[in-house]
């Protein structure tokens, strides 16, 4: 199957932060930075606009990677952590804001889908924005 050139610059940003921190994905990094040159340079004369939207989903899959850093150091088994845990109440703030900025992240693929002339991404509804009050709550939000 064919991914979507939404789907290749998504997964190119993400593998240019995971290969910093694991080398043993650079092959595949290599692989997905090739395709999203390609695509780049065969769209350089709207390349100002594919690059604002590349921009914004980076943008996005950063501070997701950042939110989710936070949550892994504090259950990691670093010294230098000296024990810290997050609380519930934080986890679930972080969960949310995973939530939002994943929100921008699929945004940002469907704007270059529409770049693109493809189909953009059905978005499936998921239990924490459904409103189930029991299920948010654990979330540490009111409700």
């Amino acid at each position: 199957m064919e991914m979507s050139k939404s789907d290749v610059l998504d997964k190119y940003s993400i593998l240019a932060m995971k290969v910093r921190y694991d080398d043993t994905l650079l092959p595949l990094f290599t692989e997905y930075e090739a395709a999203a040159a390609k695509i780049i340079c065969k769209y350089a004369r709207k390349s100002e606009a594919l690059i604002t939207l590349i921009t914004k989903l980076t943008e996005a899959n950063a501070k997701i990677w950042v939110l989710e850093a936070t949550i892994r150091r504090e259950y990691d088994s670093d010294p230098a952590n000296q024990g810290k845990v997050l609380s519930f109440e934080e986890i679930g703030r972080a969960a949310l804001a995973i939530r939002k900025h994943n929100a921008l992240r699929i945004q940002a693929k469907n704007e270059i889908d529409n770049f693109f002339g493809q189909v953009p991404e059905g978005k499936v509804n998921h239990v924490s924005a459904s409103g189930d009050s029991k299920i948010v709550n654990e979330l540490g939000r009111e409700g």
